[in-house]
């Protein structure tokens, strides 16, 4: 009778070494992982809050592009007056025409500056009343918008801080810090309307240039009857840093074409 050979088999199982090592690798792999989901996750909240802030500046320039366009409307007016754009109340020199303030003190044509001022027919009654002085400005990285001024108090309107105007916050500053609120009127041009008079009225060269027809090259003079038309461009910049995540940035550029020129008779 022959014996039946049965061959033993000894099954062995994962080392502890091989446990470790396995366990080690499983580690490396989710943190890998981990930490690209974490990644897209703060790039996706990074772009959602730049995104977020892009919008709210763009919402911020379309207000006031939309006002500012405005600037020196004269509604309600008489024959009279449609020959007289020079009596506009609302394109007042020194007074209700726009302007551009640094500091809180007006800048040249040339310069720029953090506060606008100007006025427009609001009510279409033809009369500069408290609620056709309006303006922006920027204060403690806010942007606030001047609802109305004092024609009583103030004989001049065209101050970035009187104390009887109305300002109220146009941005909150607990969701977005404005950094820079900038108008700029580089892009604005002044004729003269007497020239080409065939005259070298500067003295330069003896004969009648054009440069003479630029009265912000060659300002008229005072007293001349000389009539000016400035074709007003306001180029408006606006930066800001979202206030949840600082290190979010934007920034917005607008050109503002003034519908309404300013005449001057001088």
């Amino acid at each position: 009778m022959k014996n039946d050979c049965r061959t033993h088999h000894k099954h062995q199982g994962i080392s502890l070494v091989e446990l470790l090592v396995g366990l080690a690798i499983s580690f490396v792999v989710l943190s890998g992982v981990t930490q690209t989901y974490v990644s897209i996750i703060q790039s996706a909240g990074n772009t959602l809050t730049e995104t977020q802030l892009v919008q709210q500046l763009s919402s911020v320039a379309s207000v006031i592009t939309r006002d500012v366009r405005r600037s020196g409307y004269w509604g309600n007016r008489s024959t009279v007056d449609l020959y007289n754009p020079a009596g506009n109340p609302f394109n007042q020199i020194d007074d209700t025409a726009l302007e551009v303030h640094s500091a809180n003190v007006q800048v040249g044509v040339t310069d720029s500056g953090e506060c606008l001022l100007y006025s427009y027919d609001m009510d279409d009654d033809g009369i500069l009343d408290n609620a056709d002085i309006v303006g922006f400005r920027l204060v403690s990285g806010v942007v606030e918008m001047r609802t109305r001024g004092d024609t009583a108090a103030n004989g001049r309107h065209d101050a970035c801080s009187d104390a009887q105007d109305t300002w109220i916050a146009l941005t909150d500053v607990n969701t977005i810090t404005i950094n820079t609120l900038d108008f700029d009127l580089a892009n604005s041009v002044c004729l003269n309307t007497r020239e080409p008079d065939g005259v070298d009225n500067d003295g330069a060269n003896g004969i009648d240039d054009a440069a003479e027809a630029d009265c912000y090259d060659q300002a008229p003079v005072v007293g001349s009857g000389d009539i000016s038309v400035e074709t007003r461009q306001v180029t408006l910049t606006l930066s800001a840093a979202s206030a949840t995540n600082p290190a979010t940035n934007a920034n917005v550029t607008q050109d503002i074409r003034i519908r309404n020129d300013l005449v001057r008779e001088w």
